[in-house]
């Protein structure tokens, strides 16, 4: 069911936007570290949309592409933060140590003024720059939110928890 834009900004303010802006209230900055993950399964939703929506087929390269000029990263860098960032946090709880057999440093810190630089062999991450920019592409195609048709969005039945993937 296409849903209207009202509902879904609703839907992704209530279920994304609103938990990440609990997490910037840790102590510490120690929800920065969930709240990068979660913008990273944000962010391949959004790649996979934005490149659905112009009939490009979706490819792993196709994403880190996009990446790429979503964040005005060189190529290089896009791919390591990929692999080291993304995969890492998604599919082992932690950034990857090794990228493609090369050791890569990382460091995450709210104090860098860009949200994804590389010096030398050390990845740098600002983990509310990277999450401020995936926010703020969804805000502004928030129609894209609703494309996925394998993964499609839930619908709000109520206010007590209750979501579904079927029409109320």
């Amino acid at each position: 069911m296409q849903q209207t834009t009202k509902d879904l900004h609703k839907a992704f303010d209530r279920w994304f936007a609103r938990p990440i802006k609990a997490l910037k209230k840790v102590p510490n900055n120690d929800g920065a570290l969930v709240a990068l993950a979660t913008a990273c399964f944000l962010y391949e939703r959004y790649a996979d949309a934005a490149l659905g929506s112009a009939n490009q087929k979706v490819s792993e390269k196709r994403k880190i592409k996009q990446l790429e000029k979503d964040f005005a990263l060189s190529p290089k860098d896009a791919e390591t933060f990929w692999d080291v960032v993304r995969n890492g946090l998604l599919h082992k709880a932690m950034p990857k140590q090794f990228n493609y057999g090369k050791k890569t440093d990382w460091e995450f810190s709210t104090n860098y003024s860009i949200p994804i630089d590389i010096s030398g062999s050390t990845l740098k991450v600002n983990p509310w720059h990277v999450v401020d920019k995936v926010l703020s592409l969804w805000k502004q195609n928030i129609k894209l939110f609703d494309q996925n048709k394998n993964f499609p969005l839930a619908t709000i039945v109520s206010e007590q928890n209750l979501f579904t993937t079927r029409s109320p």
